[in-house]
């Protein structure tokens, strides 16, 4: 029986720091039928050349090095990955992670015990530093997921509907599936978007094991959820709505508690997500935070008017 082979694609924009130790990563995987897209989405530091020095370094000339001259984001980088891929397991990773040298071997024996209605394996991580110390606890055990019965398997659109609990860095997907269903370009938070897609039609699969690594530090993602991020995420689960009664309930939850949010923190289209709250409770609290956003008025401004007539 020949074994699968699987595509690793490694995006990198301005991780000159971090991604030598990236791609020493996927070199010192177990598992040796792997091909490696590497991407970098026009960086403006020193990133293709420390990877093009480190390519000749190693005699490394099986790898694919894509370089884009303008930028084009993570979403539309994915699609053009998954569009080239031609193995039959899909593992995307940012240049600032690092994969434990038995991630790739564990993952594909774990999904060649599966039937193929699961899409998408997903499993516990390290926090590390920009130092690559780890530090604090794993995403699984601040859950209380310490036994891989209480990690959510199977079936778990609802689960996902209203938090984004599994880790993208973790994650191994189908890569006909991925390429059915593509990510959505219009889209900053495109891993929970992929996630629901999936979780629709295909069952996914939690593991209990900690073979990667995921950075932490000033420039990361976690580290910057902007207002136009937090809006796409509102973006995001809207537009799974109409699928299950369960979820649609903690949609609207969502939608209701982060709208406010969205406006507490300056947000470019508060007035919109308001207007989605309003419609979810029509009160005259969320009537007025409504206008208050849509004539420009920010939620600083209008907390001082608030405590002005509550002192009168």
């Amino acid at each position: 029986m020949s074994q699968p082979v699987v595509t690793i694609a490694a995006l990198c924009y301005n991780n000159s720091r971090y991604v030598i130790e990236t791609l020493e990563s996927i070199k010192a995987q177990t598992y040796p039928y792997v091909e490696v897209l590497l991407v970098d989405d026009c960086s403006t530091d020193h990133s293709v050349e420390v990877i093009q020095d480190w390519l000749r370094q190693h005699h490394i000339h099986y790898w694919q090095l894509i370089r884009h001259s303008a930028n084009q984001g993570v979403t539309k980088t994915l699609n053009e990955v998954i569009g080239k891929a031609s193995g039959k397991y899909f593992k995307a990773i940012a240049c600032d992670d690092i994969l434990l040298p038995e991630y790739t071997a564990y993952m594909v024996h774990q999904f060649e015990q599966l039937t193929d209605d699961y899409a998408l394996l997903y499993s516990d991580v390290q926090t590390i530093d920009e130092h690559a110390t780890p530090f604090g606890t794993s995403p699984f055990t601040e859950r209380g997921w310490n036994k891989e019965a209480a990690i959510p398997s199977g079936d778990i659109f609802d689960q996902l509907a209203d938090w984004c609990f599994i880790p993208a860095v973790s994650t191994i997907m189908r890569t006909s599936v991925v390429q059915q269903l593509q990510f959505s370009e219009h889209l900053k938070v495109e891993d929970w978007d992929m996630w629901l897609k999936i979780a629709k039609q295909y069952k996914i699969k939690g593991l209990n094991v900690q073979f990667c690594q995921y950075r932490i530090h000033s420039a990361s993602v976690y580290q910057q959820k902007s207002p136009t991020y937090q809006d796409h995420e509102l973006q995001t689960v809207k537009q799974h709505m109409g699928h299950s009664l369960v979820a649609d309930k903690k949609i609207k939850d969502f939608i209701y508690e982060r709208s406010i949010r969205l406006y507490m923190n300056g947000g470019d289209r508060a007035a919109y997500w308001l207007w989605q709250r309003f419609l979810i409770k029509k009160t005259i609290p969320n009537a007025v935070n409504f206008l208050m956003a849509l004539l420009g008025i920010r939620y600083e401004k209008r907390l001082k008017w608030k405590q002005q007539l509550q002192q009168k």
